[in-house]
C-alpha cells in the first residue's frame, strides 16, 4: 500500500472517529478544500437550539502508539491558526489503539522559540477523556465569548506551570495577588475553571494571553527570580489588556504595580520604551509623566532614559493622528521640568517635533535653547546634522555647511556627506558636491535606492563637465535677461542653445527663473536632454515646484528615458509635492511630431508609476525612533530620525 493511499484512509479513520468521540448534539462542518483547518465544529444546547459557539479543528492521524509520537508543528500554520476568528484544536488521532489527544493551539503556539521553524508538540498534548473534555471545551468558549462583551469585575486570572512545577505557579501567583491586592482580580492557579487571562509559566519563558487570543511571550535568562516572572507577568497583562481594549485592567495595574514593572525592565532599554508608550496610552501623558518622573530621575543615565519616554509619547500622539497633541504634551512639559537639563532635553525632542511640521526656525530655536543648558550635545553628530536641516531649510546654506561639516567630523556617515553636498551645490561650489555624492551613487544596488542624491549628481555632472561650471559666486539674474528667451525662435540646434545660455549659466546656473524658462526653450526646440538638465536643475532648488518636476519626467520619457530614470524621478517628485505631482501626470501629454505614439501609451506609463509609488510607499513605512546616546561616553547610536529627508526610493 503507497503512503498516499495510507494517508487518505487515516484520514477518513480519524473524521470517523472524531464524529463518534464528540457529543451527539455537536455538528461537524467539513471544509471540502484545505483552507488551512480540517473542520467547523458547531455547539448545539440540550434541547437542540442553537448557541452560536463554534471552534475549528485540524486532525492529525498517525499509525504510532502515544509513546512513539514525534508529532511537530511548523511556525507558518501554528502563525495561521492563532490569527483565525475561531480558537482551534488539535486533535491527534492514533489509530492503532483508536483514540484522541487534543489541545487547543494558543496553549502550543507560545512555546515556538523566535529562532525555530517548528515546535515538538507531542508532549504537551492531552487524553480526550469524553466524560470531561467536551465540557472543558464548551466552558472555555462560553467564557471567551462573556469576557469579550464590556468588562466586568472581578477580572480572573489564572496561573498555569508549564514545566510541572506547581510550586513557581503558585509563588508567581501568590506575588501577583500580593502586588494587586488593591484590584479586584481573583488569582486561580492551575484551574480548569475559564479566565479572562492566562499566564504560562517556565523557567525561561512567560507567556500571557487573552481568552485563547494571541498574547506576548517573553524570553528569560535561566533561573530568573519569582520577582522578574511577577513584573514580567504584569507586564505582560498591560499589553494584552490594552490589545484587547482592557484598558481599566491595565491602568489598575499600572496604579498599583508601576514600581515593580519598572524595576522589571531593568537596563533594557526597548522593554522601558514599551512600557512608556503603554502608561501614555492608558494613563495619559500627564498621569504618566507624573507616576513616571522619580523613577526615570533615579536612573544613572536619566537623559537617555527621557528620551526614550519622549519617544513613546511621540509614537502614542502618531497613532492617534495628532502630531500637534504632542507639541503641546512637550510645551507643558518643558515648563514642568524638575531641572534644567530635563528641560534641555525636552528642548531638543521639541525642536525635533517641530522640524517634523516643517516649523523650522521654531524647531532652530529649540535646538539653540537645549545646547546653550547642556553642551554634550555639540559632541553629538546628529546635533549638527539638525540644526544644519533646519538652516537649510531656512535656506542659510553657509550655516547648513558649517553643520554638516562638524558632522562629518565627528562621523563620517554617508548621510552627512550628501546632505554637505546638497548645501554645498546650493552655495555654487557644484564640483565639490560632485565629488562627495559619486562614491555613495555609484554603489546603488537598485534605481530606487538614493534617488534624489542621484537626481542630484546628475545635475552637477552636467554643470561641471557639459558647462565646465565648477565653482560660481551666485549672482542675481534679472527677469530683463530671461525675457529674450520667451521671445526668440526655437534653437535649431544644440550649439544655437548653449551659446544663448551659457553667459546666463556663467552668472548663476541654478537660479530657478532661469533654470525652468531654459528648459521651456530647450524644449521648443526638441531638445529633451538640454530640458531635463534645466528643468532637474530649477526642481532641486524649488523641491515642491509640480510644474518643475512635471517637465522633467516628461522631458525624460520623451527622450526615451526607462523606468531606470523615470521612476527615481517619479518617487522624488511625489515625495516633494505629494499628490499634485501625480494629478498633473495624469491630466496627459500631447507630444509634437509622435513618431512613436508617446501620447497613446502616456496613460499606460504613468498607472505604472502610480503602482510603483503605492508600493514603495507600503513597504517604506517606518517605526518612529529617536536619538539617543549612553552616559558613559559611548559611540552615539540614532535611532530616530528628524526633519524631512528625500526618500529612499
Amino acid at each position: 500500500m503507497t503512503s498516499r493511499v495510507r494517508n487518505h484512509i487515516l484520514e477518513e479513520q480519524s473524521r470517523a472517529a472524531l464524529r463518534r468521540a464528540l457529543p451527539d448534539k455537536w455538528v461537524i462542518h467539513p471544509f471540502q478544500t484545505d483552507y488551512g483547518v480540517d473542520v467547523q465544529i458547531e455547539i448545539f444546547g440540550n434541547s437542540g437550539e442553537r448557541t452560536g459557539i463554534k471552534f475549528s479543528a485540524q486532525l492529525k492521524a498517525t499509525d504510532n502508539q502515544q509513546d512513539e509520537d514525534g508529532l511537530s508543528l511548523d511556525r507558518e500554520h501554528i502563525e495561521y491558526w492563532i490569527a483565525h476568528s475561531d480558537p482551534v484544536v488539535i486533535f491527534r488521532y492514533y489509530a492503532p489503539t483508536d483514540e484522541f489527544q487534543w489541545r487547543w493551539v494558543h496553549d502550543i503556539a507560545w512555546r515556538l522559540d523566535p529562532d525555530k521553524k517548528s515546535v515538538s508538540v507531542a508532549g504537551f498534548l492531552k487524553p480526550w477523556l469524553a466524560e470531561n473534555s467536551p465540557q472543558e471545551i464548551e466552558a472555555f468558549l462560553t467564557e471567551r465569548r462573556r469576557v469579550r462583551l464590556p468588562m466586568t469585575w472581578p477580572v480572573r486570572v489564572g496561573v498555569f506551570d508549564a514545566e510541572k512545577d506547581v510550586r513557581l505557579a503558585a509563588k508567581v501567583a501568590r506575588d501577583i495577588y500580593q502586588s494587586t491586592n488593591n484590584i479586584q482580580f481573583e488569582i486561580l492557579v492551575n484551574t480548569s475553571t475559564p479566565t479572562e487571562f492566562q499566564v504560562n509559566v517556565a523557567k525561561e519563558k512567560l507567556a500571557i494571553g487573552f481568552c485563547g487570543l494571541g498574547g506576548v511571550v517573553f524570553h528569560l535568562e535561566k533561573n530568573s527570580s519569582t520577582e522578574k516572572l511577577t513584573s514580567e507577568a504584569l507586564t505582560g497583562l498591560i499589553f494584552c489588556s490594552q490589545r484587547y481594549s482592557r484598558t481599566e485592567v491595565a491602568k489598575a495595574i499600572f496604579e498599583s504595580c508601576s514600581d515593580l514593572i519598572y524595576k522589571g525592565a531593568g537596563s533594557n532599554l526597548s522593554a522601558k520604551h514599551l512600557i512608556f508608550q503603554s502608561a501614555i496610552a492608558v494613563l495619559g501623558g500627564n498621569e504618566a509623566l507624573r507616576l513616571l518622573r522619580p523613577k526615570i530621575n533615579y536612573e544613572s543615565d536619566p537623559q537617555t532614559v527621557w528620551n526614550l519616554f519622549y519617544a513613546a509619547a511621540l509614537v502614542c500622539a502618531t497613532r492617534s493622528g495628532n502630531r500637534q497633541q504632542w507639541i503641546e504634551l512637550l510645551r507643558s512639559w518643558k515648563e514642568q521640568a524638575v531641572n534644567e537639563r530635563e528641560k534641555a532635553t525636552v528642548s531638543y525632542n521639541l525642536g525635533s517635533a517641530l522640524a517634523n511640521q516643517g516649523r523650522w526656525s521654531e524647531a532652530r530655536d529649540e535646538y539653540m535653547a537645549a545646547v546653550a543648558v547642556d553642551v554634550r550635545y555639540k559632541d553629538q553628530d546628529y546635533y549638527w546634522a539638525d540644526v544644519g536641516a533646519v538652516n537649510f531649510e531656512l535656506r542659510e546654506f553657509e550655516v547648513a555647511a558649517e553643520c554638516y561639516e562638524r558632522a562629518i567630523k565627528i562621523n563620517n556617515s554617508w548621510s552627512h556627506q550628501w546632505r554637505y553636498a546638497d548645501a554645498l551645490f546650493n552655495l555654487g561650489k557644484y564640483e565639490k558636491a560632485q565629488t562627495l555624492l559619486k562614491p555613495g551613487c555609484d554603489g546603488r544596488k537598485s534605481e530606487l535606492e538614493l534617488a534624489y542624491q542621484a537626481l542630484l549628481l546628475y545635475v552637477c555632472t552636467d554643470l561641471v563637465e557639459n558647462w565646465g561650471i565648477k565653482e560660481q559666486s551666485l549672482q542675481k539674474v534679472e527677469f530683463s535677461d530671461i525675457a529674450p528667451l520667451a521671445n526668440n525662435p526655437p534653437p535649431i540646434n544644440a550649439e544655437e542653445f548653449e551659446a544663448i545660455i551659457r553667459p546666463l549659466l556663467l552668472r548663476n546656473a541654478i537660479d530657478p527663473l532661469l533654470s525652468f524658462n531654459s528648459g521651456v526653450y530647450a524644449n521648443r526646440g526638441q531638445l529633451q536632454q538640454h530640458a531635463l538638465a534645466r528643468f532637474l536643475a530649477c526642481s532641486i532648488i524649488h523641491r515642491n515646484d509640480v510644474e518643475a518636476w512635471a517637465n522633467v519626467f516628461i522631458c525624460a520619457y520623451a527622450s526615451g528615458c526607462g523606468g531606470e530614470v523615470l521612476l527615481p524621478i517619479a518617487h522624488t517628485a511625489k515625495f516633494f509635492c505629494g499628490n499634485r505631482f501625480l494629478l498633473r501626470l495624469q491630466e496627459g501629454v500631447q507630444f509634437a511630431n509622435d513618431q512613436n505614439g508617446l501620447s497613446d501609451k502616456w496613460n499606460e506609463f504613468v498607472e505604472k508609476v502610480m503602482d510603483s509609488i503605492q508600493a514603495a510607499e507600503k513597504d517604506n513605512v517606518q517605526d518612529v525612533e529617536i536619538r539617543i546616546w549612553s552616559a558613559e561616553g559611548g559611540a552615539p547610536r540614532n535611532v530616530y530620525t528628524l526633519g524631512r529627508s528625500p526618500p529612499k526610493g
